[in-house]
């Protein structure tokens, strides 16, 4: 699935972006004191990018209380590459579905969310669909009912998106930490390169590196070193 327009004019959001995700967003999820400073930010800020920072269900329960409450100028919500799960986006749909939310982008990209997460998206959708112009939910796995889910919110007119992309899903999005972008390749051994050697089953690639002599006028023959990976 993927729908994009130009996108419309609005106002430069202020970033909260943390600069060191293994000391201050690590801590987030079990320090209840960052967990209101997150939430104080969130609420007098219009962007929140909280991208790779380990965040749980519990952090998602705290921004749902961003995205309800009446006082949030918070438009614009980052949340890739957290493994939050379904547990976690059913509490983030519930802020989501608030008539106070009126965020405009969301993204929520390697979330591990699956069926259950979308369906409880969807129901958010269709509830408060006003305000949303930005959706990403690449690499997750929705299933088919996810999609169903997703897609009958995705027909009603009040919902008006920008841009949606919904790409690259499967089981193995639902893998924690980098390993759910992890693929399998193969080399075509009729198109190889000459300098490219396989062994071990085809699992092991060595590459020779053809080294020419320092002088034009030296004796020796070009020599070949070997770097190989698996």
């Amino acid at each position: 699935f993927s729908l994009e327009k130009s996108n419309e004019n609005t106002d430069q959001p202020i970033s909260i972006q943390q600069q060191s995700p293994a000391s201050s967003c690590v801590s987030m999820q079990s320090d209840r004191s960052k967990e209101y400073k997150m939430k104080s930010k969130c609420l007098s800020s219009c962007c929140c990018r909280l991208s790779g920072c380990n965040l749980t269900e519990r952090s998602c329960e705290a921004l749902a209380t961003v995205l309800s409450s009446p006082s949030s100028s918070l438009r614009e919500l980052d949340l890739s590459n957290n493994d939050l799960q379904d547990s976690g986006m059913k509490f983030l749909s519930a802020g989501l579905g608030s008539a106070h939310c009126k965020l405009r982008s969301l993204r929520l990209s390697g979330c591990q969310i699956a069926q259950e997460g979308f369906a409880a998206l969807a129901a958010a959708l269709i509830t408060n669909p006003s305000h949303l112009k930005e959706l990403d939910l690449n690499y997750n796995h929705p299933g088919e009912s996810g999609v169903k889910w997703l897609s009958t919110a995705l027909r009603d007119p009040r919902l008006k998106l920008v841009k949606f992309s919904m790409e690259h899903g499967g089981v193995k999005r639902l893998t924690s930490g980098p390993r759910k972008y992890a693929c399998k390749f193969s080399l075509d051994l009729n198109t190889a390169h000459q300098n490219l050697a396989l062994s071990e089953d085809i699992r092991k690639v060595t590459a020779f590196c053809v080294c020419r002599p320092a002088s034009a006028s030296s004796l020796h023959a070009p020599s070949r070193s070997p770097w190989s990976w698996r």
